[in-house]
């Protein structure tokens, strides 16, 4: 019985100082931390380099399937034999007769 009440009084202390930390943090005036680091990594992102501008890349495409096309798609081939998508928002086939 005496070890329940020291477990639950240790317990209890665990608790009362686990809020009393709790409660100064609150009283801490964090939004000045917080506009101080927020200066400091605006001047880290500000000392990177800037990414080297890259010529646009064109795509050598040779041939459209046909088979696989349906309203919204198209499978291409690249020049180097390389099978992709081009996916578009708008129909881009459609029936003679559809409106």
């Amino acid at each position: 019985m005496k070890y329940y009440s020291v477990l639950k009084r240790l317990g209890h202390s665990t608790l009362s100082i686990l809020l009393s930390v709790c409660l100064i943090a609150f009283l801490l005036p964090l939004n000045v931390w917080a506009e101080e680091w927020n200066e400091y990594a605006n001047e880290l992102i500000d000392d990177w380099p800037e990414p080297e501008a890259s010529a646009e890349k064109s795509i050598t495409v040779e041939e459209e399937i046909e088979t696989s096309r349906d309203a919204f798609t198209k499978e291409l081939v690249k020049g180097s034999g390389a099978h992709f998508y081009a996916v578009h928002p708008l129909a881009v086939h459609y029936e003679e007769g559809e409106d």
